[in-house]
Formats: structure tokens, C-alpha cells, sequence
């Protein structure tokens, strides 16, 4: 069995999104375990890897536990290349200004069950873009298989410096918008420019203030009988408006 190389190849688990890597890049798949209860399942795909000569293995689900360090593989495991992420250069130049473009920007969101969710929405809200630090990878076990295969549709942009790059972004003609339970346009009463960029922070302490106060506020008007919804929950209710507003 070939050895694994984290640096270039990641684990993945979770049926529905080993489903979408079998349909978006087939090519960057290098092996799948599976268990014979999910095989039946997976008849068309593991004929697949066969006739392009590569390997599938029928495990047991303490192998799969072992192989994914979760017990929430749901009984298969694919070993991929890793989806080279673009920078915001290459980014900028790819746009079609006849396009809406609408970014997702986070700061400091590391739960992987969040971003995994986050990715979900984004996919079926049609959303391309997601705008991230370098050091906070969305390429774990779990905020893959939470993204229910929609992290497949999501273009990852990695910048060194979040403010820098939204700086840049702004003088694209983007409008940043920060995301806050406090205060600001109500999401009901805005209409979406072309371009813009949605920016949301950690859940609790929400965005830095530096950052916050620098750029077009925006909420989600409630009842304030809760201090604020969860960060993914505030994510698809903002991305099913775009999507209303735009479609």
C-alpha cells in the first residue's frame, strides 16, 4: 500500500461528500476504503477506480475508525491530492465583470463543524468564494464531511493578511460588508451591489473591532431575546437573501 503524504494528499470521509469528489475531480482520487455494507452503494464508483488501475479496499468500520481518527466516517474514506487553494492575485484576474460576485470572508472561524456548514450553504447558495488566513485549512476530515460535498464547489483563496486583502478587495469595488448582531443596515432593508464581500467572525466575540469599524455594518434583525445566532446559521440566512435578491 502506497505510504501517505499529509503535504500533498488529505483523508476524506463521509459518504455524500466522497460522493461529490467521484462526480467534481475523479482524477485527484488515489485510493477509497469502504466497507462491504457501503460498497453496494458505491458499485459504479469503485468500477471506476478499477478500470483507471486504482485501488479500493473493503475494511471494517474499526479500520475506517482507525484510518479516519473519527467514528463519524460513515463508512468510507477516500485518499485524494490536495485542491491547490488560489491566492487573491490570481483571483482578482480570473473575474468576469459581467458576473455578481458575492466573497466569503472569515476571521478567526475554526470550528470545523461551522466551516463545514458554512461550505454547505455556500454550495447550495450558489456561492463560489471563500476568503481565508493561511493558517486556518478547511481540508480536515470533519469540516469535509460536514460540508456534505459542497466544499467540492467552493474556491478557497488564501491571503497572509485578511485586512490587507480586504483593503484590496475594497478598491476592486467590492463592498465589505461586516456581519454584527449589534447594530447596523438591517439585511431586509439592503440591496446587494454587484460585488461584495460578506465578512463574519468567530462565534461570541464576532469580529474584531479594527476590523468591524472600518467597513458597511449589516445584521440580521431579530427578536434579541438570544445574544446572536450561530455564525453558520447567520452565514445561509445572509447567502439565501443574495440568493433571492440575485437569482
Amino acid at each position: 500500500m502506497k505510504k501517505f503524504n499529509p503535504d500533498t494528499e488529505s483523508r476524506v470521509y463521509g459518504k455524500n461528500h466522497c460522493k461529490s469528489l467521484f462526480k467534481k475531480r475523479p482524477e485527484d482520487i488515489i485510493s477509497c476504503f469502504i466497507t462491504q455494507n457501503l460498497s453496494k452503494e458505491f458499485k459504479q464508483e469503485l468500477s471506476s477506480l478499477a478500470k483507471n488501475k486504482k485501488a479500493y479496499h473493503i475494511v471494517s468500520r474499526e479500520e475506517l475508525e482507525k484510518l479516519t481518527k473519527s467514528s463519524h466516517h460513515e463508512d468510507v474514506c477516500l485518499v485524494i491530492k490536495k485542491k491547490k487553494n488560489l491566492t487573491l492575485e490570481n483571483f482578482l484576474k480570473a473575474i468576469n465583470p459581467k458576473d455578481t460576485h458575492l466573497v466569503v470572508a472569515l476571521e478567526n472561524v475554526s470550528n470545523p463543524h461551522n466551516l463545514g456548514a458554512i461550505l454547505r450553504s455556500m454550495a447550495h447558495f450558489n456561492i463560489k468564494t471563500l476568503l481565508i488566513p493561511e493558517d486556518k485549512k478547511l481540508d480536515t476530515g470533519a469540516t469535509l464531511r460536514t460540508s456534505e460535498g459542497g466544499a467540492e464547489y467552493v474556491d478557497i483563496v488564501e491571503v497572509k493578511n485578511l485586512e490587507s486583502a480586504l483593503k484590496k478587495l475594497k478598491d476592486q469595488k467590492f463592498e465589505i460588508l461586516a456581519t454584527t448582531s449589534h447594530s447596523g443596515v438591517k439585511l431586509y432593508e439592503y440591496k446587494f451591489p454587484k460585488n461584495a464581500v460578506l465578512l463574519f467572525g468567530e462565534e461570541g466575540p464576532g469580529l474584531s473591532k479594527k476590523i468591524l469599524d472600518q467597513f458597511t455594518k449589516l445584521q440580521i434583525d431579530g427578536t434579541h431575546q438570544v445574544e446572536s445566532l450561530n455564525v453558520s446559521v447567520a452565514a445561509a440566512v445572509i447567502f439565501a437573501e443574495h440568493f433571492r435578491q440575485t437569482k
